[in-house]
């Protein structure tokens, strides 16, 4: 059960805590360091806290408690890839600089302030906070991002989503997850393992992720989500990957990902055994046997064996997807949505 005095944290190894002290010693003495990594959710309700105070409708118990722990321990945090995705204009693929910096600057006086007077509300971030000049933006960041990994993420997520228009009874179950499996070797060329995850709870009769696609609602709001669960799938994957933030950061971080998402962190939390790297990929390898209810056991060892081995044959493949044939992929999928 949750801990409802605290949001949910993911390491790269799954459903994680707040290290203790011991624990905190022991990486420290590894020459690492706790790294925070901010979802959107987080972020916003940050940004609206210290704008609103009092009035916010922010969980402020979450947020008190997580700026204490940072306070206290001394931990790192990064709301860098929160503040690309809340602040771009999509029809352009433009940050807008004026909202990312009031963002971001709310977020450091949240962080810097003695948390003791936030939790009072004695505090006036117009008085207590000194904006320096902003920095110049690099534009053509948001752009790669959108183009080499959200678009993927949001293709497989409305293929999900076209296949459960055909139905997502019991008897179908088992023809719908092969139905995704088999369009992500051959039309997307590309193993996609969390909305693989995502496909198999929704097809094998779990209604509770069906949230993340707002499956039966109108095509409009249907699109509109599931680019925000695109986003979500990408923040959460970067935010986990050790090697790439420690690269990003300078020094060697233990990233925790830090989300108020329920449903982002059930689909993320089963606990990962083990995990390597080959070139750019990372597989993550966990022993589960608590499948959906739709799918029987004969069918589950094939279709383990099945990914098992598509895994192998593909681990020295890299995805050939051009950027035209992908926006094609979108396109058609979103006009077969109705």
């Amino acid at each position: 059960m949750q801990d409802k005095k605290h949001f949910h944290f993911i390491s790269d190894f799954g459903k994680s805590e707040l290290p203790d002290q011991s624990e905190l010693s022991q990486i420290t003495e590894a020459g690492e360091r706790i790294l925070f990594v901010l979802d959107s959710s987080v972020c916003l309700d940050i940004v609206s806290l210290v704008r609103d105070g009092q009035s916010s409708g922010a969980d402020k118990i979450k947020i008190f408690n997580l700026i204490e722990y940072v306070q206290k321990n001394k931990i790192d945090w990064t709301p860098i890839f929160a503040l690309i995705e809340s602040c771009y204009d999509r029809a352009t693929l433009v940050l807008k600089p004026d909202k990312l910096f009031d963002y971001k600057n709310k977020i450091d006086f949240a962080f810097e302030y003695p948390v003791k007077l936030l939790k009072k509300f004695q505090y006036d971030f117009g008085v207590n906070y000194k904006v320096l000049t902003q920095p110049k933006i690099e534009q053509t960041s948001i752009a790669i991002i959108i183009n080499e990994r959200i678009k993927i993420h949001y293709a497989a997520l409305l293929k999900i989503y076209q296949i459960s228009l055909t139905g997502l009874s019991r008897e179908s179950a088992e023809r719908n997850i092969e139905a995704f499996v088999n369009w992500m070797v051959n039309d997307l060329d590309i193993l996609l393992g969390i909305e693989y995850r995502l496909a198999l709870n929704i097809f094998g009769g779990d209604p509770n992720f069906r949230s993340m696609l707002k499956l039966g609602s109108s095509k409009e709001k249907c699109l509109k989500v599931c680019w925000g669960t695109a986003w979500d799938l990408f923040h959460a994957r970067v935010s986990c990957n050790r090697d790439q933030l420690s690269s990003m950061i300078g020094g060697k971080v233990r990233p925790i990902f830090v989300t108020k998402d329920g449903r982002l962190f059930e689909l993320l939390a089963p606990q990962i055994d083990t995990y390597f790297k080959y070139n750019s990929s990372k597989i993550s390898i966990s022993i589960n046997s608590d499948y959906p209810k739709n799918y029987s056991d004969v069918f589950m060892n094939f279709l383990n064996k099945r990914m098992e081995d598509l895994r192998r044959e593909r681990m020295h493949k890299s995805a050939e997807i051009t950027q035209q044939k992908l926006d094609q992929i979108i396109l058609d999928l979103e006009k077969s949505i109705n």
